[in-house]
């Protein structure tokens, strides 16, 4: 037995301090109710401690509505066309109503992701080892993270084309597993959270024009800022430099 005040000092097999991390991730999305995602990203991360991590990363993701915003769609549009008269009908008159690109079913979160890109820190407070066999350890390291960038996002119209790519800064953040088989590779999982700050489209501006929103000291109206969340699910493979 070890003598009282004797340290106890964590021997890490793989220690992390200095090392540069090349990754390299495929993301599906989580929760979907009116747009999912699916694509990939890269990162690039230096442990400045066993503990502590900067990571940059990029990639590409390619959305599409779910089933909710299709059938959200084909209701206003038999709505729209119902309300035509039937000289307009035989006329071959357009619908009332928004009929440009960038008319769309009042829903939140109906941005789709292209591309996205930023940087955050990584805290890892658990070093440890799983006994998978009686001579062999799989060394892991638990991790949370929190940073900043910004995503590329569009919408698509009512006339089946997408809007033009606009960017919004968003915040990344979520938990993570890193298991270190090897001294030159790791694989890692990771729940992360995207939140991001939506410009204004027309419907939005129309409802602050009504006088929709907060009220300010002018007697005017601020319109409500508009979020977009998206939660994805991400698995890749790292090597160690």
């Amino acid at each position: 037995n070890a003598r009282a005040g004797t340290p106890i000092v964590a021997a890490k097999l793989y220690p992390m301090q200095f090392r540069t991390e090349l990754s390299g991730f495929y993301d599906m999305s989580l929760d979907d109710k009116y747009v999912d995602h699916m694509g990939g990203h890269g990162g690039l991360t230096f442990h400045v401690l066993d503990w502590l991590a900067i990571e940059t990363f990029g990639g590409y993701l390619i959305g599409d509505e779910t089933n909710i915003a299709n059938r959200v769609r084909d209701e206003r549009e038999k709505k729209r066309t119902a309300k035509q008269s039937d000289d307009d009908k035989a006329a071959g008159k357009a619908p009332e109503g928004c009929v440009d690109a960038n008319c769309e079913p009042e829903l939140p979160d109906m941005w789709q992701t292209t591309w996205f890109a930023g940087a955050n820190l990584q805290w890892a407070p658990l070093y440890g080892k799983l006994s998978l066999f009686s001579e062999y350890d799989l060394n892991y390291q638990l991790y949370g993270l929190l940073g900043g960038g910004a995503e590329g996002i569009r919408k698509m119209g009512n006339n089946g084309n997408f809007t033009a790519v606009q960017t919004r800064p968003s915040a990344n953040y979520g938990i993570g597993l890193r298991l270190i088989p090897w001294h030159w590779m790791a694989l890692r999982v990771e729940l992360r959270g995207y939140t991001g700050v939506n410009p204004p489209v027309a419907e939005r501006d129309d409802r602050c024009a009504e006088g929709i929103g907060i009220p300010n000291d002018q007697g005017g109206v601020n319109c409500t800022p508009d979020y977009s969340q998206n939660s994805m699910f991400q698995v890749g493979l790292s090597f160690l430099l």
